[in-house]
């Protein structure tokens, strides 16, 4: 099992909809960049590769909770970043069964904004 805290709040599918398409790439790329930081800090193996299904829980912490939707659509960027640093093999349901959670900021264990993702093999 790997966990990872990110300094990141979740941003609306709404919001990610409305951003020029230059705008949403950079998006996209650093939540891959703030994986990868992540993953260097815990000194994972460079070299690791997934190879079976995989069970991924999302919690975000926010200030204000968005509607089921809006954060799982807010999350695409942060599962593709998790498939191109091969924590999961792809994004499809034969591979990853994705969770999601929001709970308030006042209930962050670091105070703040975060978002906390957990990867783990399922038999």
């Amino acid at each position: 099992m790997i966990r990872l805290s990110l300094n990141y709040e979740v941003v609306s599918r709404n919001k990610l909809d409305s951003m020029h398409w230059a705008q949403r790439g950079k998006h996209a790329k650093m939540l891959k960049d703030l994986v990868r930081l992540e993953l260097c800090r815990l000194q994972w193996p460079a070299g690791f590769t997934a190879t079976g299904k995989r069970l991924v829980t999302i919690m975000g912490y926010r200030g204000r909770k968005l509607d089921a939707d809006n954060f799982v659509g807010g999350c695409k960027a942060l599962v593709d970043a998790l498939t191109r640093h091969r924590l999961i093999v792809d994004d499809s349901s034969k591979w990853v069964r994705v969770e999601y959670h929001q709970k308030k900021l006042s209930e962050s264990p670091l105070g703040r904004p975060l978002t906390v993702v957990t990867v783990e093999d399922m038999p």
